[in-house]
């Protein structure tokens, strides 16, 4: 299967450009921050992401639920 064209995957509805995308992606410092910033939900962020060839730019890693104790 081949890559979608990420113009394709920009919905006439959105109040966004691919332009304004990228830029998105650059100021984003998490998948959901650009998901937020972008009004779109996460699989098609993910898609978008994929599609421009940026996806591996967000750091995917373990998600700590607890901050470790502080020593005061």
């Amino acid at each position: 299967m081949a890559p979608a064209d990420p113009q394709d995957l920009i919905r006439r509805s959105d109040t966004f450009t691919l332009a304004e995308f990228h830029e998105m992606v650059d100021d984003a410092e998490t998948i959901l921050e650009l998901q937020q910033t972008a009004r779109i939900d996460r699989v098609r962020t993910i898609r978008l992401l994929k599609a421009c060839g940026r996806y591996d730019e967000f750091d995917r890693g373990p998600v700590k639920r607890f901050r470790e104790p502080q020593d005061s």
